[in-house]
């Protein structure tokens, strides 16, 4: 981190694309359809189903960061409902920046636009990543520590190198 990075300390609110608003609005109503439906049902073993089903769609929102904070140039924290992340920035390094890098990644244990994109994705080079995207479109950066790999949405200038990346997975 630079002297300048050191010092600064900003608030990044992501914005969701097209698709995370679609396909959130899209569960939110399965998971009123599902509760709907779970209480006009006899059987008690259906109406568990469902609302266990209805529980699993809705819990995506915990894993929705609606706020990122960069601290002191040295820590990025990602807040969501009920508790935080802290990203340590002189453990982890920019690896990457834009959608290009995740091109062709399968979903292991992810969402696919209900509040936005978190979870586990797998690249075409055999790595993982865990995912913190709102949006797959705009400020997409990859953080790795040699370990573990990151994605989240922050902008340009908390970094000290944000130049594009070649693409490994070509």
């Amino acid at each position: 981190m630079s002297e300048d990075n050191q010092q600064k300390s900003a608030e990044y609110k992501p914005v969701w694309d097209n698709w995370s608003i679609v396909a959130t609005a899209i569960g939110m109503i399965i998971v009123v359809v599902l509760i709907g439906t779970a209480l006009t049902y006899e059987e008690e073993w259906y109406k568990w189903l469902m609302i266990a089903v209805a529980l699993f769609i809705f819990s995506f929102v915990f894993f929705f960061p609606y706020r990122t904070t960069l601290i002191d140039g040295k820590i990025i924290k990602l807040q969501f409902i009920g508790y935080s992340r802290q990203i340590d920035l002189r453990e982890y390094s920019l690896i990457a920046s834009g959608r290009e890098y995740a091109k062709g990644s399968i979903r292991i244990f992810a969402s696919g636009g209900h509040f936005g994109y978190p979870g586990y994705w797998l690249l075409k080079n055999g790595k993982v990543f865990a995912s913190y995207l709102t949006n797959f479109k705009r400020n997409v950066r990859f953080l790795s520590n040699g370990k573990r790999m990151i994605a989240l949405n922050a902008p340009k200038e908390w970094f000290d190198d944000d130049t594009e990346i070649p693409n490994p997975n070509n």
